[in-house]
């Protein structure tokens, strides 16, 4: 189980996914824990008390006494990855359909200061990404296809890393692509937006063009899952639900 979700929320590449999976991880997954550890020490004890000196009779209690308990070791081991990894997501996605938080980074090229509010009427695509995240380095290019695709639609692609610009500057072919790209000081960088390399990496964030937050994609994605989420945003005066 850990491992699932370690793999929902991490560093990991989804292609033509419609369903926000690490959203419903972040909202529900510690609760469906808790349920799946009472559901099992339910079961357990309603063994224990049909077996005799406590130990399961059959076959079948056997089999049921095991899942149990690898259920219950399974959503232990999750609950307490989750204070990690699971818990700093949660006020990012409670800020969905609201104003977005601010959130200020410097240009790569020259590090002059950028704000969020500077790119207000259009349609924004925030990703933070890593050198090291391979996921990051997949969908760059994808990232890049979009800003051309849809640039004179009102769309701007921000791509911004947490790392040294050093670091940033070795990543081959950065400085050809359209995105405004851009960096944040892990130290400095303010909660909202921002999420932390050891939490999760790529982040994007997709805000419209009033500024409200609608939609943030934890883990990689391809060219398909960008354009179906933003493509709605472009067209002046709709307003998904």
């Amino acid at each position: 189980m850990v491992a699932l979700f370690s793999r929902t929320v991490g560093n990991e590449r989804w292609e033509g996914e419609s369903v926000n999976w690490p959203k419903l991880v972040v909202e529900y997954g510690q609760a469906a824990a808790l349920s799946a550890i009472l559901l099992s020490v339910l079961g357990l004890i309603a063994v224990f008390r049909r077996s005799r000196r406590f130990l399961p009779r059959g076959w079948v209690s056997w089999v049921g006494s095991i899942v149990a308990i690898f259920v219950i070791y399974q959503s232990v081991g999750f609950l307490r990855w989750s204070q990690g990894k699971v818990n700093p997501l949660k006020p990012v996605f409670r800020e969905a359909n609201q104003t977005a938080p601010d959130f200020t980074f410097k240009l790569l090229a020259d590090d002059s200061p950028r704000r969020l509010a500077d790119y207000r009427g259009k349609v924004v695509v925030l990703n933070m990404w890593a050198t090291w995240c391979p996921p990051c380095r997949e969908e760059m290019p994808e990232l890049d296809h979009l800003q051309q695709q849809y640039g004179k639609d009102g769309l701007v692609v921000i791509a911004v890393s947490d790392e040294p610009s050093s670091q940033i500057a070795k990543f081959t072919g950065l400085e050809k692509m359209q995105v405004v790209k851009g960096r944040v000081d892990p130290s400095s960088a303010t909660t909202g937006l921002y999420v932390e390399g050891k939490v999760a990496r790529p982040v994007t964030h997709i805000i419209d063009r009033d500024g409200i937050l609608r939609e943030t994609l934890i883990g990689g994605q391809d060219y398909a899952s960008f354009e179906s989420r933003v493509k709605p945003y472009l067209q002046t005066g709709h307003q998904p639900p």
